[in-house]
């Protein structure tokens, strides 16, 4: 697992597998940031993960809640098939958009709040 927080951003690599353990470490030490360092938007890197099961969509829709809570974004860049097909199964995409890269959506993310002044 990796993180980076550059102005308000929080990115978050799973790595290889998204399970229960690694789902629980993921939301406990992810809230912890969001709170202590007011992260404006979450973003998680699936580049490396090739496998998530329900407990890592779980992970998505808590830390999803989370943010929105805050007044915060959350989206998923550099998505493999094997894990769009949980994604869209679990109706993820309804609440999580699913980008190709960190530009993408960061241009979305300006465009929305473009959208809201």
């Amino acid at each position: 697992m990796e993180y980076r927080i550059s102005e308000g951003i929080l990115t978050v690599e799973p790595g290889e597998e998204i399970d229960h353990h690694r789902a629980e470490i993921i939301i406990r030490y992810t809230e912890s940031l969001i709170r202590q360092r007011r992260v404006n938007i979450l973003i998680f890197d699936l580049e490396k993960t090739v496998f998530m099961d329900s407990a890592g969509v779980g992970m998505m829709i808590g830390l999803y809640r989370e943010m929105k809570t805050c007044g915060g974004v959350t989206g998923i860049i550099h998505m493999h098939k094997s894990i769009r097909r949980i994604y869209q199964m679990a109706g993820l995409q309804r609440i999580i958009c699913c980008y190709e890269n960190e530009q993408q959506m960061m241009a979305a993310v300006r465009q929305e709040g473009d959208r809201n002044e």
